[in-house]
């Protein structure tokens, strides 16, 4: 139930955001109508889920907040909705400093969708916030779920291996030169396959704290290993530095866990292997002998000054993307205020795009590559707020439920901040909007409701106890 829920929504919320020349998916847009019964669908199954598979829901004062708060956003998000004029006119400043007017249209297919869509983020949330811990076996179904997902991750890497064979062999042969042609495995683009791989990444990693103090944590340190490697054949810049940064994270921590039992030879002969490793990579880069052999050849053409000019032009075409963003925000009042709503704001934002470059700019609706820009167009300054605020939230009740399992709720912050980064250059949200940035927030929620269970069974917290009978 829980898989079938979660590719639905999946399915629902990606297909939402496509248009019929968007290149690289499996699926087109679907009809209004099949809109509909997918959206009613996933709702079905998420009221059925809550009445007959929870027996006994059990609602924490939190809890109870929580769906006061998804049931009011819900009416006052719909009402803005139904509202937006059909045409409307607004002074947009472009690049060049003039105030031009960018004309907005709006079909009443839009709205529909834009309610729908609403519809199933908001179930969703109240699905993986609020209904699935209540299930008994939710730390469980936790576990499967996130080894679900690192196997899927290693099979789209052998799946890469097996069909872009050839792209791979001219990557590690050649570098990064023709960086355009990088693998993807079955993802309509590099960027959501290094995405996915990251937050496998992460939740092996996840896997690793829940094991802590047992052998087997070193199989879930080694997990990261042909992931960071499928990660740095994307070129995915933020990917890759995330993902080299957590892996250095993890092998560390691992020494100073070693260093607290007092496990000094294992210490010692990591601490040798790892710092040999560092220092052959540096000579074999620098050192204009070592670099003619295969491996200096490999890291000439691996690590070049390419990859931070690309890296910067990356960052100012961000920039730009933001900046077209934030003057259609400010362009409208009750656009600051309250949003345009999903759905509505990518095919508003792609037409302001297109309508300052008098051609159009991509071949789908515009992608922020801001999570938190998105979420202020879309849900305007009120929903923003809302939003950072529940960073905050998480924040406080790791900081109180960490007695639970220090280990993962230190695991849990790092797991926060890594998403916060990610955030900032992709169009990643909590929980919203589309596959990747749910799925990466994952990463964040997971650990997060997991721990936040262990808390309650320990008899952390005040529950309110209903009879789903």
């Amino acid at each position: 139930m829980t898989i079938l829920i979660v590719t639905l929504t999946f399915f629902f919320l990606e297909q939402s955001i496509i248009t019929k020349v968007t290149p690289g998916y499996y699926f087109g847009p679907i009809s209004l109508p099949n809109q509909t019964i997918i959206a009613t669908m996933i709702v079905t199954l998420i009221s059925s889920f809550s009445i007959y598979f929870v027996r006994r829901i059990r609602l924490s004062v939190n809890g109870v907040i929580i769906i006061t708060i998804l049931i009011v956003f819900f009416i006052v998000m719909t009402i803005n909705i139904l509202t937006i004029p059909e045409i409307r006119t607004l002074p947009v400043k472009f690049f060049d400093g003039t105030i031009n007017d960018v004309i907005l249209t709006l079909a009443p297919g839009k709205r529909i969708t834009a309610i729908l869509t609403l519809a199933v983020n908001i179930a969703f949330f109240y699905f993986i916030v609020i209904a699935l811990p209540n299930h008994k076996h939710f730390l469980s179904i936790t576990k499967f779920f996130i080894a679900v997902i690192v196997l899927v991750s290693i099979g789209a890497i052998v799946y890469s291996f097996i069909t872009e064979w050839d792209v791979i062999v001219d990557l590690v042969s050649g570098g990064y030169a023709s960086f355009s042609d990088v693998p993807t495995s079955f993802f309509n683009n590099r960027n959501p396959y290094a995405s996915f791989l990251l937050s496998s990444q992460v939740m092996a990693v996840f896997l690793y704290y829940l094991t802590i103090k047992n052998k087997r944590r070193i199989i879930y340190f080694l997990l990261q290993i042909p992931l960071m490697f499928g990660i740095f054949l994307t070129f995915s810049k933020t990917n890759i530095a995330l993902s080299l940064l957590l892996f250095i994270f993890v092998f560390y921590r691992n020494l100073w866990w070693m260093a607290k039992k007092k496990q000094y030879k294992r210490l010692t002969v990591l601490t040798v292997l790892s710092s040999s490793f560092i220092v052959t990579v540096i000579f074999f880069r620098v050192i204009p002998t070592l670099q003619e052999t295969l491996f200096g050849d490999f890291l000439k053409k691996a690590i070049t000054t390419q990859v931070l000019e690309e890296a910067g032009k990356t960052f100012a075409s961000r920039v730009g993307l933001w900046t077209y963003a934030f003057s259609l925000i400010v362009a409208s009042p009750v656009t600051f205020l309250i949003g345009d709503g999903p759905h509505i704001s990518r095919y508003f934002y792609q037409m302001r795009i297109d309508q300052e470059l008098g051609r159009p700019n991509s071949m789908g609706l515009g992608d922020y590559h801001n999570g938190f820009v998105e979420v202020f167009h879309t849900f305007g300054l009120l929903g923003f707020i809302a939003y950072v605020s529940m960073f905050f939230v998480i924040l406080f009740i790791l900081i109180r439920r960490r007695k639970a399992n220090k280990a993962l709720a230190f695991f849990t912050f790092v797991s926060l901040l890594i998403f916060l980064v990610r955030s900032q250059f992709e169009s990643l949200s909590l929980l919203l909007f589309k596959s990747e940035g749910i799925m990466a927030s994952f990463t964040v929620i997971l650990p997060f409701l997991y721990l936040n269970k262990l808390a309650h069974k320990r008899g952390h917290g005040k529950e309110i106890i209903k009879n789903a009978d």
